[in-house]
């Protein structure tokens, strides 16, 4: 729990969408903790991780998307809703240029 800002984003992890990461990652305030993707869907919502946020791969793709480098993260108990709210429409952009870093190794807690 705490405040944190988005540090770092990338496409596909080192180097693959189908890794431990999934698709996409955006790392917290420079520390060993992100909001990623994961293969391992079953495990969304469970307390199973050292601290990363999982998430499906539609709702991280989208979420990276809409939030910019720098955007504040406060991550609390709590204050889910009660009910799933799923777009009719997701947000999504054209994969850009330098979202890939392929000459660094990720290894945020999962």
């Amino acid at each position: 729990m705490g405040d944190f800002h988005i540090s770092d984003k990338v496409v596909n992890p080192n180097g693959t969408a189908t890794g431990t990461y999934g698709s996409r990652g955006m790392q917290l305030s420079d520390t060993d903790y992100a909001i990623h993707g994961t293969q391992d869907v079953d495990s969304i919502g469970g307390n199973v991780s050292e601290g990363c946020i999982r998430m499906f791969k539609e709702d991280v793709e989208e979420l990276f998307d809409l939030v910019p480098m720098g955007t504040k993260v406060s991550i609390e108990e709590g204050v889910l809703p009660d009910d799933l709210v799923i777009p009719k429409e997701r947000f999504s952009l054209k994969t850009a240029a330098g979202q890939t870093n392929p000459d660094k190794v990720y290894d945020w807690l999962d």
